[in-house]
């Protein structure tokens, strides 16, 4: 742990002491809050993009600039000049803002992902399993068991309400990281889950929240032929795996050794 040595009395002040170091190439921000704004509440989200790595080990540093936090990304300035993003977060640059730009390479980083990224991103086949087992092993994990332990089953419920939250955004393919964005978009676009959650989270007993989370999942992955079923097998896949019924045919018999009738 590092003390905060930062003694800028704005964000815009933090610009502009970035902006002239001969290091760094470019700097954006994204989300809601735009630089100068120094009002109560949410952080400040920004990304320094540097010509060559600076380190192996650190991507990025968090402070506080007077109350306001901030979540600061350090990166390589051609991690956006990729075709496809490194993870999920990087997905945020194709809305951010430009605050400085060196040589012009951040405003064509930004214009070809926003060509290029924006068609990336549909749910792949191991994040369907991964999210259809998930939900129901927790729906089977505490379902007949609601009050042998309450605060377990109250806590493995508020658990799957953050997920099912982070399974609708990247189902929806909304904006990473912003859970107040999605459930702003759950409540203009889907009332009946956005009142479901409010079950989950206001519910007056353990049942009434489980009941709440086991319709409100099955409403998440509706197009996905809801959680996994009793009478289905879901198959673990690697990371970018996909179904392939032959594969799992083949492992089945190969392991279990057992074959379709």
């Amino acid at each position: 742990m590092k003390k905060n040595i930062f003694q800028f009395e704005s964000t815009g002040e933090l610009i502009s002491h970035l902006s002239k170091n001969d290091k760094i190439v470019g700097i954006v921000e994204y989300g809601t809050r735009q630089m100068n704004d120094m009002s109560n509440g949410g952080d400040y989200d920004l990304s320094i993009f540097i010509d060559g790595f600076v380190s192996t080990n650190i991507n990025g540093v968090h402070f506080h600039i007077a109350s306001i936090p901030v979540d600061c990304m350090i990166l390589d300035i051609t991690e956006i000049e990729k075709d496809k993003p490194a993870n999920q977060m990087m997905l945020a640059h194709i809305d951010s803002r430009i605050l400085y730009d060196k040589n012009g390479r951040v405003k064509k980083g930004i214009e070809k992902i926003r060509e290029k990224w924006e068609k990336i991103g549909k749910l792949e086949d191991w994040e369907i399993n991964f999210y259809r087992f998930f939900f129901k092993h927790t729906i089977d994990k505490i379902g007949k068991r609601l009050n042998e332990n309450p605060m377990f089953s109250n806590y493995s419920i508020s658990l799957a309400e953050i997920s099912l939250l982070d399974a609708y955004e990247r189902i929806n393919q909304l904006e990473p990281g912003k859970p107040r964005k999605v459930i702003e978009y759950i409540f203009n676009n889907n009332k009946k889950l956005y009142r479901l959650i409010e079950c989950i989270q206001n519910g007056n007993s353990i049942s009434c929240r489980y009941d709440a989370l086991v319709e409100a999942s099955e409403t998440v992955l509706e197009k996905y032929n809801g959680v996994w079923k009793d009478d289905e097998m879901i198959f673990h896949l690697k990371y970018n795996g996909k179904n392939d019924s032959n594969e799992q045919e083949k492992i089945i018999h190969e392991i279990f050794e057992i074959r379709n009738k």
